[in-house]
């Protein structure tokens, strides 16, 4: 009972916020970096968002991190519903690349609540992580049939346990996400449009491409 009166006093809490969303990008700020320690492939970015407390954002996400030359170094996923005014929200990347040609770009996603699209900000930092995707040799990730019709089966050899994954367009909208809990995982994309999409699971794995067809 206490849960479900915590839930509704949040969505209330929602509900006295203005819906019309008024920040610009320049209310982000990635404030500090650092790596997982029981990770080296995540890096931790500590995004301050500046707009008043009034303000909500919804469901922010870092999509990627450009280096100084405008490549992809990390990439990242969708983890929060959403971030209100005044308050600093860690989100996790995973990289792809050399992090360590600075200034580097985020690329924050979010979802527009004037007209329910996905708008993007770019916010440049600095960093001193001087840091490199390291691979990984025991597990190996299989996904196939690929190009696929209506399911498809990811199968892990040497399979680390709920690792979360996500599906997303080549645009970075999330369109599947979950948990990996089996060796082989099937997986129903049959309501998904024709195109490519992007497997990413977390732990430093580069992401795989799949061919909707």
């Amino acid at each position: 009972m206490k849960t479900k009166i915590a839930f509704f006093s949040f969505a209330l809490a929602l509900g006295s916020f203005s819906k019309a969303q008024t920040f610009s990008c320049s209310d982000f700020s990635i404030v500090s970096t650092q790596q997982n320690t029981q990770n080296p492939n995540e890096v931790l970015l500590d995004i301050q968002f500046s707009a008043p407390s009034n303000t909500f954002v919804n469901y922010p996400y870092v999509a990627a991190v450009l280096n100084c030359n405008g490549d992809t170094v990390a990439t990242g996923a969708l983890n929060f519903f959403g971030q209100f005014g005044q308050s600093t929200q860690t989100y996790s990347v995973t990289l792809t690349g050399d992090f360590s040609c600075s200034p580097l770009t985020a690329v924050v996603a979010y979802m527009n609540s004037n007209n329910g699209e996905q708008d993007t900000c770019f916010i440049a930092f600095e960093s001193t992580l001087n840091l490199t995707r390291k691979e990984q040799s025991q597990t190996k990730v299989n996904v196939f049939p690929n190009p696929v019709n209506d399911f498809v089966f990811i199968e892990m050899e040497g399979l680390i346990k709920d690792l979360k994954y996500v599906i997303a367009s080549i645009n970075g909208s999330i369109v599947l996400h979950g948990e990996m809990n089996a060796i082989k995982q099937k997986m129903d994309l049959s309501s998904l449009e024709n195109g490519i999409y992007f497997f990413r699971l977390e732990g430093g794995f580069e992401p795989i491409k799949i061919m909707k067809r």
